[in-house]
């Protein structure tokens, strides 16, 4: 599965249809970011990691997400930093723990991105989903004969 987009949730907080929360890692725990807070008394905000599948409006899709400290560390080239949760509060993970600020970073690349095409006599292209790449060799193949 392609992802639109990547964001995060609060314990209570709405989420859209669209968007589906990652509610406990791969061996079954709870996936809160803030679980494991040292400033229980603050009231560390339960947060988790909300993702969305690629849709037909996307133009772009996420390749890489990163998390950064801010003011400590500068946004790595070509990531955007998800800066508000899926209904719009702010995306810190470390809401309410007593920590610096910490921000996921997202990098997206063009959903249809050609990189190579190259036409004399055999042609090709790769595309992000491969299955379009094979079926245009294919398709170039059958005619060329």
């Amino acid at each position: 599965m392609y992802l639109g987009g990547v964001s995060v949730a609060y314990e209570k907080e709405r989420t859209p249809p669209e968007w589906s929360v990652v509610p406990k890692t791969v061996n079954g725990h709870d996936a809160d970011l803030n679980a494991g807070t040292k400033l229980p008394l603050l009231g560390g905000a339960k947060m988790y990691i909300c993702v969305r599948p690629l849709n037909h409006q996307d133009s772009h899709y996420i390749t890489n997400v990163t998390v950064i400290h801010e003011g400590k560390e500068a946004v790595p080239l070509g990531h955007e930093v998800v800066r508000r949760s899926v209904s719009g509060k702010d995306a810190n993970l470390n809401a309410k723990s007593g920590g610096s600020k910490l921000y996921l970073c997202v990098k997206r690349e063009p959903r249809y991105t050609m990189s190579t095409l190259t036409i004399s006599g055999d042609a090709s292209f790769v595309d992000v989903d491969q299955k379009y790449a094979y079926s245009f060799e294919r398709e170039l193949r059958i005619k060329a004969g």
